[in-house]
């Protein structure tokens, strides 16, 4: 992945010539994954260790700047798949997509990966996974100057590359890991699953319940609302737990932290937006946007689908706090 470009929430739509729409929320399906959301596991564990960790990255930031490459100098989104994994690998795909269709030809850039934290669960089998707070600095400019992001690597088997699968900038300073161990207990699991719950319910009715949102969170939840207007329809919007190519859960993903857990939590969701009367049009004030989404000229509904992350803190003894939330358009 590239450092990710920051798109607007709402869409910018054109209308010719309303109501709210709706957020129709699905539930989870069950109890998540154990390999996946690092639940304890009974056998000898496989776990990432501080030693490994650099040169794990180093692995991963070759992987990537090759990708980075093919992608700036050819408009090639070939090369993503063997660095990146689920909802990133589709954001470096959208995004790729949007500069081929802008023709955005460019200079390749590079990125160094530099851990600061690392919270990596014990797991018996494969898949596994690992969470790390980062800094990803681009060639030729200061360490100090990047802000830390939180990231999620994956491997699929032991033959496989560490692959990017969760990317999240994050504002305030990371959870400090703990000496003992970054495993959930089932509880943890459990309150995760439940913080889950809590912001689906929350992106539904825009009222908080067990979970407070962040600013941001609040501005993806209005986002739909904000943009309707006389003339135009917004249908009732999807948002769902992430899934994987494979139909996995992907979802959730929680490990110990001093004083508690950390949750990164991940959505998809799909919002349109259709015009009330015959002869009316809608369209996509961005022709660049238009064309990747190919979604060109005036019509009778604009369609937009993407990811949303959710880094929920879990303390011990105490309410769920949403530390921040990003969304990315996927196509």
């Amino acid at each position: 992945m590239r450092l990710l470009m920051a798109w607007p929430v709402a869409l910018a739509l054109l209308l010719t010539g309303c109501s709210s729409p709706e957020v129709v929320v699905e539930p989870s399906a069950g109890a998540p994954d154990a390999t996946r959301s690092a639940a304890p596991t009974a056998g000898p564990p496989a776990v990432i260790t501080h030693d490994e960790i650099s040169p794990m990255l180093r692995d991963y930031d070759a992987r990537n700047n090759a990708a980075i490459a093919l992608a700036d100098t050819q408009l090639d989104p070939s090369g993503w798949a063997a660095a990146d994994s689920g909802a990133v690998l589709r954001i470096d795909e959208f995004e790729t997509a949007y500069a081929r269709a802008a023709g955005a030809v460019t200079s390749p850039h590079t990125l160094t990966t530099t851990p600061q934290q690392l919270y990596a669960p014990a797991f018996d089998g494969y898949l596994r996974w690992f969470m790390a707070a980062v800094t990803m600095t681009p060639g030729g400019e200061a360490e100090a100057d990047q802000g830390q992001r939180l990231l999620v690597f994956e491997q699929q088997t032991a033959q496989d590359a560490w692959r990017m699968d969760t990317a999240m900038d994050l504002p305030g300073a990371a959870p400090e890991s703990r000496d003992a161990g970054s495993t959930a207990s089932a509880a943890q699991v459990a309150a995760a699953r439940r913080a889950l719950e809590g912001i689906q319910a929350y992106l539904g009715t825009g009222v908080p319940t067990t979970i407070q949102p962040d600013q941001s969170l609040n501005e993806f939840q209005s986002a739909p609302y904000d943009q309707t207007k006389p003339g135009l329809v917004g249908e009732p919007q999807t948002i769902t737990p992430f899934r994987g190519q494979d139909g996995s859960d992907d979802s959730v993903r929680v490990v110990r932290v001093e004083g508690g857990a950390l949750a990164i939590l991940t959505f998809e969701y799909h919002r349109r937006f259709t015009v009330e009367k015959r002869g009316d049009a809608i369209w996509l004030d961005d022709p660049v946007l238009a064309k990747t989404l190919h979604q060109e000229g005036k019509r009778v509904s604009v369609v937009a689908s993407g990811v949303l992350f959710v880094a929920v803190l879990l303390p011990d003894g105490g309410p769920p706090q949403v530390l921040t939330s990003d969304s990315y358009k996927t196509l």
